[in-house]
């Protein structure tokens, strides 16, 4: 028979899920399983922030295949760009925001699926794509990482999910090479021309 102390032990993973513990993580969303080369498209950065790692800014460097390029990043409805405090010190690709636009008066963040910010990319080749995120320099400016209230705890690189999709051609399949596409036009036309001597030479015999 179950006692009060053995049912509060084993409900304990459903309350502390309950109150809002989670670990800290990013993942990466496409906005489907494929995109047609040439044209652009968002990846959005999600995070699940525990409340022990509350945040008041990030920054992250891109990890793309090279079918992809980068054309831009715009912060989530909670971040803005901070052109004082984090925009000098961080790298080029701007993936990168601070609480309410500011790293010393925004309030931490916290809580479940935050949109950190959606990606703009564009595809420039066919293939498989991988998109994913890293952090290199957490312990030089401190800007780059989840960006904790607490100086003393230090950014940190939470662990990521890549978003992954496939490049595909206009027909929703492989673009053909430039010769077979080529070769295919020359086999068209001549079939035209053989069906259009086929019908003078029937014309002709009439």
């Amino acid at each position: 028979m179950w006692t009060s102390s053995k049912f509060l032990w084993g409900a304990l993973p459903a309350l502390l899920f309950a109150a809002g513990a989670q670990a800290t993580a990013v993942r990466l969303e496409a906005t489907g399983p494929t995109v047609v080369n040439g044209s652009t498209f968002n990846v959005r950065i999600a995070a699940d922030i525990d409340s022990a790692d509350e945040i008041i800014g990030f920054g992250f460097d891109l990890l793309a295949s090279a079918n992809l390029r980068l054309l831009g990043f715009t912060p989530g409805a909670l971040f803005a760009d901070d052109p004082l405090y984090l925009a000098p010190f961080s790298d080029a690709d701007g993936i990168r925001g601070a609480s309410a636009g500011n790293l010393l008066t925004g309030p931490p963040v916290s809580g479940l699926d935050v949109t950190l910010g959606l990606l703009l990319l564009q595809a420039i080749a066919l293939g498989p794509a991988t998109i994913d995120l890293t952090a290199d320099d957490l312990s030089f400016n401190f800007t780059e990482g989840l960006i904790p209230l607490s100086a003393s705890s230090g950014n940190f690189m939470p662990s990521t999910t890549p978003a992954s999709l496939d490049v595909i051609g206009s027909s929703g399949g492989t673009a053909p090479e430039p010769g077979t596409l080529a070769c295919a036009c020359l086999a068209l036309l001549a079939l035209a021309l053989a069906r259009r001597r086929a019908a003078d030479a029937g014309a002709r015999l009439e």
